[in-house]
């Protein structure tokens, strides 16, 4: 009888226990779900732009483009990362967060200039190339021996 009841208490305290989560809920302090979903959005872009910028040697501007961000969405850069800190310990809301920024992320579409007008010359290019057959062989072809060079001795 003691073991039934013992074994009534444990399984009634495991039921309530495991009966449905809390909401949290977000203090007033921290940013909410909507503002940081596009300040997180904007991040992102710029990190985009910083990869374009490293490969083409230029990083200098991403502090900047970072601080823009900010001021745009009138938030400190503390503010923010204590908003991002919290998300970060509440990993359920994170994900919710993040699915919505990679949602605007999808339906943003950022085209370099630049990147235009070298798709524009080379479908030029390409509509103006003569097809060759690159296993066509001319019959005038000899080989000539590359002389030897000094720089081209092997030190002893």
């Amino acid at each position: 009888m003691i073991a039934r009841n013992f074994i009534s208490i444990v399984f009634v305290t495991l039921l309530i226990s495991c009966s449905g989560r809390k909401e949290t809920t977000i203090p007033a302090e921290i940013l909410g779900k909507e503002k940081m979903t596009a300040i997180l959005t904007d991040i992102h872009l710029v990190e985009g732009a910083k990869l374009g910028r490293r490969i083409m040697g230029d990083t200098v501007l991403a502090d900047v483009y970072y601080q823009k961000v900010f001021e745009k969405h009138e938030v400190s850069q503390e503010k923010f990362e204590e908003s991002f800190n919290f998300y970060s310990d509440h990993p359920d809301i994170m994900d919710k967060l993040y699915d919505q920024v990679i949602e605007n992320l999808n339906s943003v579409e950022v085209v370099s200039p630049r990147w235009e007008d070298k798709k524009e010359n080379q479908q030029e290019t390409d509509s103006t190339a003569i097809e060759t057959d690159s296993s066509a062989v001319k019959q005038d072809t000899t080989v000539r021996k590359i002389p030897k060079s000094p720089f081209n001795r092997k030190i002893r």
